[in-house]
């Protein structure tokens, strides 16, 4: 439940303000490629994280009805990286820095290959997407780990070639968190360094398919001094006929620094390198995170080429694919960055732009925190909201599409496909784990990676991938397995942690969700290690029902008590536990953990439709009233 608990508010109203093009009149096309692989990151390398493939099993808007999870993997580590997929086998690599290879038919793994560890990184080894292309007639993938770049046979995971990045110093920040891209004989790698500000550059880097030799890089902040303002965090698109690159740069904290590739959709030449254009939404120094992360849309509207971007602080925008000049721009969610300028929300995954049932390009995809943490559906040629959905709370894992509906998993370990032409649920599925992963759709099958931790978060490392496919008429669905509960006596002991809240009384916030209106509550916390008391006092809750949304499963079930839930795993809410009921004063202590587990990182407070059953994944955010994290975890006493 953790981020799903972690992440914030209500929905807007949906009529987000946006820039139009002309007079409406243009029509939006893409690329309606038929294939039924996956070989890349957003399907292509015009990055619209859609596919047109055909047949009768094919997924899309008329076959979901038959659509079932077929197969799942654990790996042991985290996915954040949409799956590669080819006729017969799925490709994926994890934070521990494994790329795996498992047959797509029934998930077994084929070979396993480690990858060069990285002891400075953000996040976790691998955390973006492998490509697939061909090496003098052999198959093979590209994947980025660390900040090395390896070509493997994709047979059997042999190593054909890698290169490293920035520097063999230990303490290099240099990392690749977005996809290369494969475009005509070259690898384009998108490196940051994650605002160290020490004179280290990143940027763009190209690199020969054939051996991995460099051949050219593009510096964001050249001509400036290296202060973090040049990390590429996002893929790149590439338009070929243009000979062209397209990318989003990240955020700059250096005033000195800034310059017109900071915070920027930018075009690169694709054979030199060289800058064409740039566009900034914001031409001054801000000192706010306004990243652009994800992978630019390839579209066209017209006869004009453009490229689509959504942004950290919101908004997605639409510029000329020649020039940069912007063409529309809409805001989906209203986005602002806490007192150090981090921003939490905006546009954090790729959206996707397909069609609808009736044949109009649709700009589809997910926002994080903000006014409205929803699915949302713009007009690919106008910029128009054509439609809002608040039910899933937000994500961080890109979108993709296919035969009218769009897939996105939200952060209440859900997976929903949404008609791209009014935003209605059609069809959902549990994927039992957070997700910062998007889809890959091939012909019948959905392959979505699990698993995420906040960085800097220890704790135990857990994901793989969920499998789902169309079944064939009369088709009989396989047999699934269910989450084993750990077995053993309760916790009433903890070791010692100096931490906030443990040892002493700390004031949990109200910053995620805002209270009932005319109420001014209080709550806070002390967790007495051994013997273990876990103590919370309150005042002025009000009814636990009004802390719920308008609508969905838990304003139809309601609320009657309050809880104190603590669980060990950010991604699996059902090995929580309940430690204590509040009462009629909001105060409440309870003494033992029900659920054995290693460490325990997030306790929450929840309005419960009763006062001894657990809420629902999908009814996590609903139903949270506040809620705290411990890093480190809070182990039990040996």
């Amino acid at each position: 439940m953790a981020v799903a608990l972690l992440l914030a508010s209500c929905a807007s109203d949906g009529d987000g303000g946006a820039t139009p093009a002309g007079d409406g009149s243009a029509v939006a096309t893409a690329s309606a490629s038929t294939s039924c692989d996956w070989a890349m990151a957003g399907h292509g390398l015009d990055r619209l994280h859609a596919t047109g493939c055909d047949g009768s099993d094919a997924i899309g808007i008329d076959t979901l009805d038959r659509l079932v999870p077929v197969w799942s993997l654990d790996v042991g580590a985290e996915v954040t990286g949409a799956p590669a997929i080819t006729d017969d086998a799925v490709y994926f690599g994890d934070w521990a820095g494994v790329v795996h290879a498992v047959d797509r038919a029934s998930g077994e793994v084929r070979w396993t290959r480690e990858t060069p560890l990285e002891a400075n990184l953000y996040a976790g080894q691998i955390p973006a997407s492998p490509t697939i292309a061909e090496i003098d007639g052999t198959e093979v993938l590209v994947v980025a780990s660390g900040r090395t770049v390896l070509a493997l046979a994709s047979e059997d995971g042999t190593p054909v070639w890698q290169t490293p990045l920035g520097t063999s110093d230990e303490e290099d920040p240099t990392e690749i968190q977005g996809s290369p891209a494969v475009a005509d004989g070259l690898v384009l790698v998108p490196t940051d360094v994650h605002n160290a500000k020490d004179g280290r550059r990143s940027g763009l880097v190209a690199l020969a398919l054939d051996d991995g030799t460099q051949r050219w890089t593009w510096d964001p902040e050249e001509g400036v001094d290296a202060a973090g303002c040049g990390s590429l965090w996002g893929s790149p698109s590439v338009d070929l006929d243009a000979r062209l690159v397209v990318i989003g740069t990240g955020s700059c904290f250096a005033r000195e620094s800034f310059n017109p590739a900071s915070e920027a959709i930018v075009g690169v030449d694709l054979d030199t390198g060289e800058l064409r254009w740039t566009f900034q939404p914001r031409t001054e120094y801000s000192g706010q995170d306004w990243d652009f992360a994800g992978a630019p849309n390839l579209f066209s509207i017209g006869d004009r080429p453009v490229a689509g971007l959504g942004s950290k602080d919101g908004r997605y925008y639409v510029v000329d694919r020649t020039d940069g000049e912007l063409v529309w721009e809409a805001e989906a969610v209203k986005q602002v960055a806490d007192e150090d300028g981090f921003a939490f929300g905006g546009f954090i995954g790729a959206t996707s732009v397909a069609p609808d049932a009736d044949g109009r390009l649709v700009v589809a995809g997910g926002t994080a925190v903000g006014d409205c943490p929803c699915e949302h559906g713009f007009d690919a040629a106008t910029g128009e909201a054509i439609w809002q959905s608040p039910e899933a709370g937000g994500t961080y894992g890109a979108s993709a599409a296919a035969g009218g509906v769009v897939f996105t998993a939200g952060i209440d370990q859900t997976l929903r496909a949404y008609d791209l032409a009014t935003g209605e649920v059609r069809w959902k599925g549990s994927i039992g784990s957070l997700s910062a992963s998007g889809p890959a759709i091939a012909g019948d099958l959905l392959v979505i990676g699990v698993g995420f931790r906040e960085p800097g978060n220890d704790a135990p490392p857990a994901g793989g991938v969920r499998a789902f496919r169309v079944l064939g008429e009369g088709e009989a669905p396989p047999s699934t397995t269910t989450t084993t509960l750990p077995d053993g006596p309760a916790v009433t002991a903890l070791a010692a942690s100096d931490q906030p809240c443990v040892g002493a009384p700390c004031d949990l916030d109200f910053t995620l969700k805002d209270p009932p209106a005319g109420h001014r509550p209080t709550l806070t916390l002390e967790v007495t290690p051994s013997p273990l008391r876990i103590r919370v006092q309150g005042d002025d809750l009000g009814d636990p029902a009004d802390w719920l949304g308008d609508d969905g499963p838990a304003a139809a079930d309601g609320a009657t008590a309050f809880a104190v839930f603590i669980t060990p795993r950010d991604d699996k809410p059902e090995l929580g536990s309940i430690v204590c009921v509040l009462d009629e004063g909001f105060d409440c202590e309870g003494d033992a953990i029900a659920l054995p587990a290693d460490a325990y990182t997030r306790l929450s407070v929840l309005a419960l439709a009763d006062p001894v059953t657990p809420p629902a994944v999908e009814e996590g955010y609903d139903r949270l009233v506040t809620t705290h994290s411990f890093d480190p975890g809070l182990v039990p006493a040996t």
